[in-house]
């Protein structure tokens, strides 16, 4: 299971499970990161960015 981790401006945390869907309202100035659940690791090969209000996730998957 992955998390969104969201770091605001002044260092609160807010983790949000990311089921199929999620909808959130972007902050200004503050980090994201996808973390596994578990482990509370950062995933790997994944790219977060904003894109006009929306912020996307998208996941380099990478094929021989």
């Amino acid at each position: 299971m992955l998390m969104l981790r969201i770091t605001s401006k002044d260092q609160s945390i807010k983790e949000l499970v990311i089921s199929q869907f999620l909808s959130i309202s972007v902050q200004q100035d503050a980090t994201y990161a996808l973390v596994d659940a578990a482990t509370s690791a950062p995933v790997s090969d994944v790219v977060i960015k904003k894109e006009g209000e929306d912020l996307v996730i998208d996941f380099d998957v990478v094929t021989d």
